[in-house]
Formats: structure tokens, sequence, C-alpha cells
């Protein structure tokens, strides 16, 4: 694994790690701004589970899953699903870059962290595909899968977003500081 990420921090440009941001973000707002309204039009207000970042407990997600149309559970379950397990990996594909490019070193974290997202993501998808395809397990599994949510919020919305910022104000750091003759 460490000569994997040392070959990733040589072969990482940043124009690659652009375009690879640009499409992640193209895939958030696709779902965002035109999969998920198209869903929750009929949830009286209610966000999908995989948007709740408080969390939910069995009685909320039984309480989406009924008020949700026929429609809606189709847009979701095959639209948005399929689209929600590839989301994870194109974002962890960023951020690893990113760090694999900034911090060669410290290849434990920059491989860790982007599997835990996708690893969260990809368990939390699992156990609403189950809600919805199971409803009698409803209130056995919605702590589950609000405890994934949770985690991949933490992780993907503060500890890897912060880092990549961090990540890469270092790196024009370093730039300028090349430039200006100081290493």
């Amino acid at each position: 694994m460490h000569e994997f990420y040392l070959a990733l921090s040589q072969k990482a440009k940043w124009p690659h790690i652009a375009a690879l941001y640009i499409a992640q973000n193209a895939l958030f707002y696709l779902m965002t701004l035109v999969i998920l309204p198209a869903v929750e039009r009929d949830l009286g207000g209610l966000r999908v589970l995989d948007m709740a970042k408080q969390g939910y407990d069995g009685s909320y997600a039984a309480a989406l899953i009924s008020a949700m149309s026929d429609a809606s559970k189709a847009i979701y379950l095959r639209v948005q699903m399929p689209l929600d397990f590839l989301y994870p990996l194109v974002m962890a594909s960023v951020f690893l870059l990113i760090f694999a490019k900034v911090w060669p070193k410290y290849w434990h974290i920059g491989l860790a962290l982007p599997l835990l997202l996708v690893v969260f993501d990809w368990a939390e998808n699992a156990c609403i595909i189950i809600m919805f395809t199971s409803p009698g397990i409803i209130g056995g599994l919605a702590p589950v899968s609000s405890f994934f949510t949770q985690a991949k919020m933490i992780v993907g919305d503060y500890a890897l977003f912060y880092l990549a910022l961090l990540s890469i104000g270092v790196a024009i750091f370093r730039r300028v500081r090349q430039k200006a003759g100081l290493l």
C-alpha cells in the first residue's frame, strides 16, 4: 500500500485533481438540486435519510418511507442510490490524490480516511436500501443506518474537507516559497 501511495504522490497532477473535483461537484449538484428535490416533493419537509445529518430513528425512517410515493421511491432507489454509490468513490479519490500529493509520508491517514468515507457511505446506502425493501426491520436497522449517516458526515464533511483545505494551503505555501527561492 505504501508503494501505491508513493506512486500516486508522484503521478498526481493538480489539473487532474481539479477535473475530478469538478466531476465530484457535478454529481453532488445533480443529486442535491435535481434528483433529491424530485424525491422530497411529497415528504412534507422531511429530508431523505442520507441527508439527515443530525441522524434519525426508526419512527423518522418509517414516516419518511411511508410518505414517499411509488414514483419517489423508484427515483430514489433506481436513480439516486446508484449515483450515491459512485459519489463517495469520486469524493474519496479527490481527497486521496490531494493527500498523496501534499503528504506522501503520511500514507496511513491519506489512505484510511478516504477509505472510511466510502465504507461508511456504502454501509449507509445498503441499510437504506434494505429498509426500503424490507419495511418490517426499519425500527431495528434505522439506528445502524443513522450511525453510518453521521459517521460519513464527520469523516467527509469535517475531517476530510478541512484536511483537504489545509493540504491545499500547504501546497500553495510550498509553491510560493519555492518560487520565491526560499527553499
